[in-house]
């Protein structure tokens, strides 16, 4: 396929700086090639929705992908952010007041990949694939003076990674799920590069522990995009990349 025939359109969300990425066409798919901090993001995902935190003009490359491969030119798309984010009033108003859970409706609310991408590409959870394991019991809420908290649900458990050490794993080789007590934290948020981050200190619980240092040190969470009832995170040590997708809406529970 030749990138330079695909119709791409990028609408921009000027209230939260939420870019949404979208390409037109049968039978292909996008690979963005998106700047963040001092590197670049990949991602396939059609409607990508992205939040950038610094104001400016953004250019950012695509190929095309379909059955026969992938374009060996790229297009170039440009967009423009008027305003840098220095207040999160925004982001506190759409997530504080609700509970939110992990969307067990939505394909990849549990998903990992490389580092530096959205966190896709090696595995996705499908709908309801992690039933039994007490991960969509969950229940975490903030408010808008920057408190967290954690309710582990009627199994009273978080779920955890089989390569972590922590909260007793109990080396079946396999994730498991440890049992835990209701908790308060704090959060905050932190624009880095041209991304934002909610961080929670240090022990904080969240209903998918994907690494020891996710638990033992300040968890940091790429706010990718965000609606009054849809959140999606990415966590990303350097070595891979977590994805999550958090419903608050009612009907997804």
């Amino acid at each position: 396929p030749a990138a330079e025939n695909a119709k791409v359109t990028l609408n921009v969300d000027q209230t939260t700086n939420q870019v949404t990425f979208n390409m037109a066409g049968e039978g292909i798919y996008p690979i963005w090639m998106i700047p963040q901090s001092d590197k670049i993001a990949y991602s396939t995902a059609n409607d990508l929705q992205k939040i950038f935190s610094n104001a400016g003009d953004y250019n950012i490359q695509y190929r095309v992908g379909n059955h026969n491969g992938i374009s060996q030119g790229a297009g170039k798309a440009t967009f423009h952010i008027n305003n840098s984010i220095i207040d999160y009033t925004k982001y506190t108003t759409m997530m504080a007041g609700k509970e939110w859970y992990i969307d067990s409706t939505a394909t990849a609310h549990l998903a990992c990949g490389p580092s530096g991408t959205d966190g896709t590409s090696w595995y996705s959870a499908q709908p309801k694939e992690k039933a039994g394991t007490g991960m969509y019991d969950n229940r975490i809420t903030f408010t808008a003076d920057g408190k967290y908290s954690f309710d582990p649900g009627k199994n009273g458990t978080t779920y955890v990674n089989t390569g972590c050490t922590i909260l007793n794993n109990p080396g079946t080789g396999k994730d498991y799920s440890a049992k835990v007590d209701k908790q308060t934290a704090s959060y905050t948020f932190d624009a880095q590069g041209s991304s934002i981050y909610l961080v929670f200190p240090a022990k904080t619980l969240f209903p998918y522990i994907p690494t020891d240092d996710a638990y033992n040190k300040e968890l940091r969470l790429r706010l990718e995009n965000i609606t009054s009832s849809t959140m999606v995170l990415i966590y990303d040590n350097g070595n891979i990349a977590w994805h999550y997708i958090l419903s608050s809406a009612e009907a997804n529970q």
